[in-house]
């Protein structure tokens, strides 16, 4: 799971062009991904050490660290569906 989040994270962070994709669905993968991450119980810590440079990634996995963490996978995945959502 964590190399999704680096995967995600390299393509956000390239430059963008006048050619380059809307950003957001990815930042909503990203945001997903991470909250996936928050809910099976990944560390933090290794949250954190994915993007230790990247302002975005940081808030985010902060974001989704305030969030409780769900013992049932219904409300777990509701928890990782709602959370890319405003």
């Amino acid at each position: 799971m964590l190399k999704t989040i680096a995967v995600t994270l390299a393509l956000i962070t390239t430059p963008l062009t006048a050619e380059t994709e809307d950003p957001c669905p990815m930042l909503g993968e990203l945001a997903a991904s991470i909250m996936e991450n928050r809910q099976v119980g990944t560390p933090i810590s290794d949250m954190m050490a994915v993007a230790p440079d990247n302002d975005l990634v940081t808030s985010i996995v902060l974001q989704a660290y305030q969030e409780p963490r769900y013992s049932t996978e219904e409300y777990r995945q509701r928890a990782v569906d709602d959370f890319p959502t405003p």
